[in-house]
């Protein structure tokens, strides 16, 4: 379960953003994010996802707190990354690798799997 308690975010050389954002998505739930542009939509899912982290307030995720420093533990960090993932509006801000095989293996390749379990018949 994600949990966001009170979260606030800034941008470097901005002032915070105070979402007074409390949010709790359990598995298996579906929550939609509705906004006009400018809203903090992405922001807020960047949060969730741990690609950014509160300036004020908590996340956590199974009961833990997430937090820079433990996204930069590798145990931990493989973990969230198979459980949680955020797909992006736009698939051209998601491709970069140049071969479609590349692109598919990354994930895995990422995690730890052997290329030979990567390998396409």
């Amino acid at each position: 379960m994600s949990e966001l308690e009170r979260v606030a975010f800034g941008w470097p050389d901005a002032a915070p953003v105070s979402f007074g954002l409390s949010l709790a998505a359990r598995p298996v739930e579906k929550i939609v994010l509705l906004g006009a542009n400018g809203g903090c939509k992405t922001t807020r899912l960047r949060l969730l996802d741990a690609l950014l982290f509160p300036t004020a307030g908590t996340h956590r995720y199974d009961g833990e707190a997430v937090t820079a420093q433990r996204a930069r533990r590798t145990d931990w960090s493989r973990r969230f990354r198979r459980e949680v993932g955020l797909l992006f509006q736009h698939p051209e801000a998601m491709l970069f690798n140049p071969m479609v095989r590349d692109e598919i293996g990354y994930g895995p390749r990422w995690l730890g799997l052997p290329d030979a379990e990567l390998r396409i018949a």
